[in-house]
């Protein structure tokens, strides 16, 4: 994964949420896979910024260990979807993108942006 940092001024450091969705290659909803339907969503509410990973391992309770090889015989990796958003945006988006993942795994942290998210 590339991570980008830009250094500004002191005043310009905000906080913000990074929310980190973590699902299955071939999870869908409404027809789509759920990694397009969030970025669909999450870009119509107005989140600057989003990201989807292929993942080349994973390993939950449920599903165990899973990694490209397993995935060769039947296996699906995980796929995680993250963004970082305002905490209004958050909690508006989090019903949308609960009833969309399920009982996947979602994670909240609080983050400070060293570069601005102002769209062009």
């Amino acid at each position: 994964m590339t991570v980008m940092v830009v250094v500004l001024a002191e005043e310009e450091v905000m906080t913000a949420k990074r929310v980190s969705i973590l699902t299955y290659e071939g999870d869908r909803w409404e027809g789509d896979l759920v990694q397009r339907k969030l970025l669909t969503v999450l870009s119509e509410k107005g989140v600057l910024t989003a990201t989807v990973i292929n993942c080349v391992a994973g390993y939950t309770k449920e599903q165990g260990l899973t990694t490209r090889s397993l995935v060769d015989g039947g296996g699906r990796l995980p796929v995680k979807v993250e963004f970082i958003a305002s905490e209004e945006q958050v909690q508006c988006l989090l019903p949308s993108i609960r009833t969309m993942v399920g009982k996947r795994t979602l994670t909240i942290t609080d983050v400070e942006i060293d570069s601005p998210l102002h769209a062009s």
